[in-house]
């Protein structure tokens, strides 16, 4: 099975983002967090993440 990663629309990412930002309970990560975190990523056990995914991510 091939998985597809869907991008969101603006506006849906924005409807997202403010229903985030609203929750007390979900807090963003500052950039020093992420920075820690995001070389982790991996795809799998073993395989990282392409460049192009990570690019999408951000």
């Amino acid at each position: 099975m091939i998985k597809k990663l869907i991008k969101l629309s603006s506006q849906e990412d924005a409807a997202v983002t403010k229903a985030a930002a609203s929750d007390a309970n979900a807090r963003p990560l500052t950039n020093g967090q992420w920075s820690k975190v995001k070389h982790a990523l991996t795809r799998g056990r073993v395989q990282p993440l392409s460049e192009s995914v990570k690019d999408f991510q951000r």
